[in-house]
């Protein structure tokens, strides 16, 4: 005969099994048919708990398939979104950020004032002789700690300029200036053109779309002129730091105030750029973040933590450091 528990064979009659120690009833029960052991019965809590068991393995291995798809599609977005920064057009972004609307209410608490604006100033210029005052070339200097009128007085010469360019057919970079030497144009691939224009390569620039075919040169005895009034492709402004672009071309201008060159700037202030949007005058700093909103009637870069400021009618000197952490705290 064979245990009714454990199954294995025992002498017929005995009434425990001397393997698991089961009782086996009556005599003579185990001895089954044609001398084959006896089905074992499975238990009730087993027969309930199994199904349950097995479930819950299923929904933790569900889970877990989940969570892992859930973290690589996170790291997907996250290549894409960096893809998108970096080369991709990412206007919205930007147009979100710093663009103002007619009815908002300027939250002026966020500016934070090295001066505060009360210069009754039309114009605050400046002059490549590298002083400030309120006529385009000449007059008595304006102290850039106090906005107040300096004793020391300046006859100005004014200035030239340089404007940036880039043809996206082509991928040519274009830089022109001028100045009372004459007007000068370079017209390159990017590598080459910054290995050309060194000075273009560690400051925020103002970018402009143009077809460089469309460029007329006129010649002559003291050398050459450009006229660029046919090749621009569109109007608008981007922003970029060397020839990399830091935001798209949706800009309306870029500060050439008074003597129509930012050139203390370019020196005193390579991180930082002033550019005019939906009308009204804002500081982007070298990665494209604002660091004045778009609000200003005016802003001149005095350096890269410092500008003269213009709002509601009134000059000021701005912190742009501390304005540029309470506008975005706000």
């Amino acid at each position: 005969m064979y245990c009714i528990d454990c199954g294995k064979e025992i002498i017929d009659g005995v009434k425990f099994c001397p393997n698991c120690g089961a009782s086996q009833g009556r005599e003579g029960v185990g001895a089954g048919t044609a001398g084959q052991p006896e089905k074992k019965s499975i238990p009730l809590w087993s027969k309930i708990t199994i199904p349950f068991v097995v479930a819950a393995a299923v929904i933790i291995i569900l889970y877990a398939n989940a969570v892992t798809g859930e973290e690589q599609g996170k790291g997907i977005d996250f290549e894409l979104i960096n893809a998108e920064e970096d080369h991709g057009d990412i206007s919205e972004l930007y147009e979100e950020e710093m663009s103002i609307e007619e009815d908002d209410v300027i939250d002026e608490s966020s500016f934070v004032w090295k001066v505060a604006p009360e210069l009754e100033y039309e114009k605050i210029y400046y002059c490549w002789c590298g002083f400030y005052g309120i006529e385009p070339y000449s007059g008595y200097e304006l102290d850039t700690e106090t906005g107040l009128f300096g004793t020391r007085q300046h006859g100005g010469h004014g200035g030239g300029d340089a404007f940036l360019f880039y043809d996206e057919k082509k991928e040519l970079y274009i830089s022109y200036s001028f100045s009372e030497s004459g007007e000068f144009l370079s017209v390159l691939p990017g590598g080459l053109f910054l290995s050309e224009n060194p000075w273009w390569s560690e400051k925020v620039n103002a970018v402009q779309k143009i077809d460089s075919d469309s460029i007329k040169m006129t010649e002559h005895e003291f050398g050459a002129s450009y006229d660029f009034s046919n090749a621009y492709i569109d109007k608008k402004y981007a922003v970029a730091y060397g020839i990399t672009l830091v935001s798209d071309f949706i800009f309306d201008d870029v500060d050439r105030s008074g003597a129509g060159h930012r050139t203390l700037a370019y020196y005193e202030a390579p991180n930082k750029i002033t550019m005019r949007l939906d009308g009204k005058w804002g500081v982007l700093d070298r990665e494209g973040r604002t660091n004045a909103p778009f609000c200003f009637e005016d802003i001149l870069l005095i350096d890269d933590e410092s500008a003269f400021a213009k709002i509601n009618g009134l000059y000021g000197i701005l912190d742009l450091r501390k304005t540029s952490l309470a506008y975005r705290e706000n």
